[in-house]
């Protein structure tokens, strides 16, 4: 379980830093216009995200104590599920935006952050033996 909370620990750090970060600069006033359109407000994909992520490294710490072979595994299965899950919600995005690429690139920005998060995490297990 400490292992667990070793890795959940900076994620959940990073995540609520990079949202707060990412939350002020939609405070300037000429993006404030821009968020009121969205599909998604932002920390929807935050949350989508962060539980995809905490969801990998459970999954990911419990079946490297188990079977650390299949440990690689599981990372893909998640890693597709939730590219997915990205897909389906970046459809009304794609549909209903065509002039706004700022939601584009604020989606794109979130999906790449966790993505590099999740690959830290990901060789911090699999480097354990």
């Amino acid at each position: 379980m400490s292992k667990m909370l070793t890795l959940l620990k900076p994620l959940t750090l990073i995540t609520v830093s990079i949202f707060l970060i990412h939350i002020l600069i939609f405070k300037i006033k000429t993006l404030i216009e821009f968020q009121q359109n969205f599909q998604y407000e932002i920390w929807f994909l935050y949350l989508i995200s962060y539980v995809f992520s905490v969801l990998s490294v459970v999954l990911m710490q419990k079946v490297s104590e188990k079977n650390f072979e299949s440990t690689g595994f599981v990372y893909i299965v998640v890693l597709t599920i939730k590219m997915a899950v990205y897909y389906f919600l970046l459809q009304p995005i794609l549909v209903n935006s065509s002039e706004n690429n700022i939601e584009k690139i604020n989606f794109g920005i979130i999906v790449i952050l966790f993505l590099i998060i999740d690959i830290v995490l990901a060789g911090q297990i699999l480097n354990k033996r």
